[in-house]
């Protein structure tokens, strides 16, 4: 029997990479066929209209809103915009499948959704700001707030409301929205991550694998390459550090819109031969990359709770950090690496050099990450719903 719908847009496979599409794939293998999708259709299969697929040999029923070739470059027409639409073309069909009990992530879905649906929503909040405050298209900043407010108030429509975000991150999403929310509780619930995936294994054989030498140091920065994940932090604090360390690697598993504006930083650099940007990588692939590296960055402007940041600790690995949600609760500062308050690329560069002396980052990472596995993901989150109806 289905327990919820869940609704992303996204083809819940590889499309658009992010926080987002990871927690769908992660609440997929916790509930398995047990839940609906509805999201992205694939090129020849149909729309607007319930059919079985598969995913990883488990069978769903399924909803396509439309078909969304998997692409990194900006639409004429921001997808927010597209999924807003399209759903809303789409939602008395979606109302029509036999479950009343919807799971969301995106604000641009939750808008609609509530304008029709009085109950049985679950709204899982990836972040706790305003999307729109760092939009990928300039002009959206004149929607921000329009835009947010629309999305606080259809809150109001919600039965659960869970945030990937720590105590302090949702205490200041409260104080910023002040009487919207504070009759509605909100519940922390951290992202997870597959054990069966990550794990440390021997950095020699990870680097052999990879063809990445010996006795290099190895700084590795794992997410989608946008402003929002500050790629430039990162590169120019790496520019301080391979001052003296000339023959050090800096290796981005991932991609993004920013990309070739990233490539130009290594060009004019000369530094074509000190980074590696891997391009989207399989899961069993960015855990081989995370196990040959020394040190992880994260220099996000914003976060949620960060899975990889989750993945990065579970292979037993340091990491120098902005201050982001999560990262005070996931790295113990100067025990597994450090969390610095400062967008400053100098302090970075200091603690990265830090991290390399730290003693035991092995056991303490693998212990922090061993509290967030996929396995209680399931067993928590249907103890919430039971909750909601005690």
């Amino acid at each position: 029997m289905t327990k919820f719908i869940l609704i992303e847009p996204c083809n819940f496979i590889d499309f658009p990479i992010g926080g987002q599409l990871s927690f769908a794939k992660q609440l997929m293998q916790a509930f398995g066929s047990e839940i609906a999708l509805v999201g992205y259709s694939h090129k020849d299969e149909p729309t607007g209209k319930w059919y079985k697929k598969t995913f990883d040999g488990v069978e769903y029923d399924y909803f396509g809103i439309r078909y969304i070739p998997n692409t990194d470059s900006k639409p004429w027409i921001p997808l927010r915009i597209q999924n807003l639409f399209w759903f809303y073309i789409h939602i008395r069909k979606i109302l029509a499948y036999e479950n009343s009990f919807w799971f969301i992530q995106a604000p641009e879905i939750l808008i609609p959704a509530a304008r029709f649906k009085n109950s049985g929503i679950t709204y899982m909040f990836p972040g706790v700001t305003n999307p729109l405050d760092i939009p990928r298209y300039k002009w959206g900043k004149v929607f921000a707030s329009s835009f947010y407010n629309q999305f606080l108030k259809s809150l109001q429509k919600t039965e659960l409301r869970v945030a990937c975000a720590d105590e302090a991150a949702i205490q200041g999403l409260r104080e910023r929205t002040q009487h919207y929310l504070t009759h509605l509780s909100i519940d922390h619930f951290p992202t997870r991550y597959d054990s069966s995936i990550f794990f440390p294994v021997s950095q020699s054989a990870a680097r052999k694998t990879l063809n990445i030498p010996e006795g290099k140091t190895v700084i590795v920065c794992c997410g989608r390459i946008n402003e929002v994940k500050g790629w430039q932090l990162v590169f120019d604090a790496y520019c301080l550090f391979q001052k003296k360390h000339q023959d050090s690697l800096l290796i981005f598993i991932g991609d993004g819109e920013d990309k070739i504006e990233l490539l130009d930083k290594v060009n004019q650099n000369k530094l074509q031969e000190n980074v590696l940007i891997t391009g989207f990588q399989p899961a069993e692939k960015v855990a081989q990359y995370l196990n040959c590296g020394d040190v992880a960055l994260v220099g996000s402007i914003r976060e949620g709770w960060s899975v990889s940041m989750l993945e990065t600790l579970a292979c037993g690995k340091a990491i120098v950090s902005t201050d982001v949600s999560g990262a005070s609760t996931l790295i113990k500062q100067g025990k597994n690496g450090f969390v610095v308050k400062n967008r400053d690329p100098e302090e970075f560069s200091v603690c990265i050099q830090k991290s390399l002396d730290l003693e035991n980052v092995s056991d303490i990472s693998i212990s922090i990450a061993s509290n967030y596995t996929l396995s209680a993901l399931k067993s928590d989150l249907t103890t919430l719903w039971k909750q909601l109806d005690s």
